[in-house]
Order: structure tokens, then sequence, then C-alpha cells
């Protein structure tokens, strides 16, 4: 919740270019996060 209000400050802030790069870059970081929550419950439940 707080990354979207820090985003949305962002993006009324800072130059459309440097708003995509940053945006681009969070989604990415998101993305890799939620693929590695996924494989550590995936590895959990393959043990229990």
């Amino acid at each position: 919740m707080l990354f979207v209000v820090i985003g949305s400050v962002l993006r009324k802030l800072a130059a459309p270019e440097f708003c995509s790069a940053m945006e681009r870059a969070y989604f990415d970081i998101l993305g890799r996060t939620a693929v590695q929550a996924l494989q550590l419950g995936n590895r959990r439940s393959g043990e229990a």
C-alpha cells in the first residue's frame, strides 16, 4: 500500500521518462519477489 502512495507521488513530481523507468524497475522487483515467494511456498509444501 505504501509503495502505491509513493508511486503516485513520484508520478506527479517526476518527469515522465524517469517515472516510466522507475515503474519498470518497481514492477520488475515486484515480479521477482512474487516469484521467489511462490517458489519458497512450493518448496515448503513439498517438504511437508
